[in-house]
């Protein structure tokens, strides 16, 4: 755990980072709807990371929102925090698997 939080920082001070960075492109978060032509449900904009993100980058990038949006973390309120944890869950299992990131980026995804 101590060792990730070292890399994670370490990313972060790295110009051009994306993990733990506020966000890739439109500014990070995890509010619905679309996140443009190369991110139809707004998937890589709620993970703060760009479309050509690698795996171990998306990974990185889910963990730290999975902790920022958890219900017994978070700072928002227990129905919002909820609602945040589950996009960021949505998002993370469709682009970790690189058969529904195709589909996805493709334009065919389905939830």
């Amino acid at each position: 755990q101590q060792q990730w939080q070292q890399q994670q920082q370490q990313q972060r001070r790295r110009p051009g980072s994306t993990a733990g960075s506020a966000g890739w492109a439109s500014g990070g978060g995890v509010g619905g709807g679309s996140g443009g032509p190369g991110d139809p449900q707004g998937f890589y904009r709620t993970l703060g990371v760009p479309p050509d993100a690698s795996t171990s980058d998306i990974q990185a990038a889910f963990r730290a929102a999975a902790f920022k949006y958890h219900p017994d973390h978070s700072k928002l309120g227990k129905a919002e925090a909820t609602a945040a944890f589950a996009r960021v869950q949505e998002a993370y299992s469709t682009l970790r698997d690189a058969k529904k990131r195709e589909a996805y980026d493709a334009g065919m995804w389905r939830a």
